[in-house]
């Protein structure tokens, strides 16, 4: 009996011997298996992740150079509307200078022309030995200012009519110009928007940037069709030019006829022997 219990004792430890050498073994082949398994999840959750924080990085340096790209348009749009402004400036200075010294000018000839022309009609009269000769030296006289007159009259005409012609022009240039301007500022300050919106959204920085391309690109070729638009502008001035000039040579032409018939009337009442 002791025998027996001796024995199933020393059966009993040496299984425990066997088995405690066996949990740990087995543990160990387990935590062995369940690392092996796990570590290329973990490795391969930690590769997801860096793709993932690499992609968001990405993104995010896309969508910041979106912006700060978008930001540094606005300057360089401002900077179109000063020398715009600047260069309206200059011509419109030139022309009224330009206009001023014409003005100055013609307004100084005139008053030499008159005064030669008195001293004209003065020594007219004194060869006049008659009353029938000094009527003619008058009617001459009223004759050749009444021609001045109209000439000047219709050489002021187009001068005026010059002038409105292309003040006109201008200001269609300018509205056309500004609209163009406004509408480019307006379509780049849209997309610029859209891109910030969109990026707060999360659509794809890709998109973002494709669609703001386009946005840029559809707003610099209306902005050139625009531009080619207005430069059809100047042709407007052309005919004003023209006009001008016919109607200086016509005024110049009808003076001279007046004058020619006064001349003639003037030399009959002065027979030659």
């Amino acid at each position: 009996m002791k025998t027996h219990y001796k024995k199933n004792i020393l059966l009993t430890l040496g299984v425990l011997a066997v088995v405690s050498l066996i949990i740990p073994m087995f543990v160990s082949a387990k935590n062995s298996t369940s690392l092996a398994t796990v570590t290329p999840n973990i490795n391969a959750k930690n590769k997801k992740a860096n793709t993932v924080n690499a992609t968001t990085t990405a993104d995010k340096i896309i969508c910041d150079r979106l912006i700060s790209f978008s930001a540094n348009v606005e300057p360089k749009i401002t900077g179109l509307k000063t020398k715009l402004k600047e260069k309206r400036d200059e011509i419109t200075n030139k022309i009224e200078t330009g206009r001023e010294e014409r003005d100055d000018k013609l307004s100084t000839k005139r008053e030499q022309w008159d005064a030669n022309r008195q001293e004209q009609f003065a020594k007219l009269l004194e060869h006049a030995a008659t009353d029938s000769q000094k009527q003619a030296v008058a009617k001459f006289k009223n004759a050749v200012e009444a021609a001045i007159l109209a000439r000047r009259q219709a050489i002021d005409t187009a001068i005026k009519t010059f002038r409105d012609g292309v003040k006109k022009a201008i200001s269609e240039r300018k509205t056309a110009t500004d609209n163009a301007v406004k509408t480019f500022n307006d379509t780049v300050a849209t997309a610029k928007t859209k891109a910030q919106d969109d990026c707060a959204n999360g659509v794809d920085p890709k998109t973002v940037r494709l669609n703001y391309q386009q946005a840029l690109k559809a707003a610099r070729d209306k902005f050139q069709s625009d531009k080619k638009d207005i430069e059809k502008l100047h042709g407007s001035i052309e005919p004003l030019i023209t006009a001008k000039k016919l109607a200086t040579e016509k005024a110049i032409a009808d003076f001279e006829t007046a004058v020619e018939k006064a001349r003639t009337d003037l030399k009959a009442a002065f027979p030659t022997e």
